[in-house]
């Protein structure tokens, strides 16, 4: 009989996670205060999210170079782990995916993503909710009458990153990708039943891991 499969890989026997979150356009909105920070109190390790790494004061953005150095240093200063919100590809290529032990890909059906995306833009502005990054206030100008608007981004790329994701998923999917010797890929969707199982799992399994490591402590110091 083959093992269960565990809800996060995790490297040295479950002892270190190396988490990549990713989404949909607008995906950010859904995990900022709610999946990246819960699973950073769980495993107790932290988390970063991308837009904050790339994003400087009045919305300037990291070149290429600067931007990996801030996440090779964000990675290095946390060996014992981490979790990072995001992708941006086309900036900081692929070195959070090859270092992640886990990518975690959330997908909700666009009507609730979108729903929680204008709640936390309208939040932002009137100042009820942080910005995505220090400095980086939303305007009412930017939010409807930008081409650049976060609403619109998420209506037109919704489906363009779920098009990649499932290819990514095709390859190195837990339990379908046909790279096996990379499978760390996986799909939560769903209007929010399927995450919250995902997280009670997490949680359980976390308890489970740190009991077992206590055990194995306590063995090495009587022997």
């Amino acid at each position: 009989m083959s093992e269960p499969i565990r809800p996060l890989i995790g490297a040295e026997n479950g002892t270190k996670y190396r988490i990549q979150i990713v989404g949909n356009a607008g995906k950010h909105e859904l995990l900022a205060s709610t999946v990246g920070v819960e699973l950073s109190r769980i495993l107790n390790i932290p988390y970063f999210s991308m837009d904050e790494l790339f994003f400087e004061p009045g919305w300037k953005t990291c070149s290429g170079a600067r931007f990996k150095a801030k996440l090779k240093t964000a990675m290095n200063a946390n060996p014992q782990g981490w979790i990072m919100d995001g992708n941006y590809m086309s900036q900081g290529g692929d070195m959070v995916s090859k270092k992640a032990t886990d990518i975690i890909w959330l997908d909700p059906p666009l009507v609730l993503v979108f729903a929680r995306v204008l709640w936390r833009t309208i939040k932002r502005l009137l100042g009820w909710a942080p910005p995505c990054s220090e400095g980086c206030p939303e305007t009412i100008s930017n939010v409807f009458f930008s081409r650049s608007s976060i609403l619109l981004w998420c209506l037109r790329q919704h489906s363009v990153k779920r098009r990649k994701h499932w290819q990514h998923m095709k390859v190195i999917g837990v339990g379908i990708g046909t790279d096996v010797t990379r499978r760390k890929m996986r799909r939560i969707g769903g209007w929010g039943t399927e995450l919250n199982k995902w997280l009670d799992l997490v949680r359980r399994t976390a308890t489970m891991d740190q009991l077992s490591l206590s055990s194995a402590e306590e063995y090495s110091s009587e022997i």
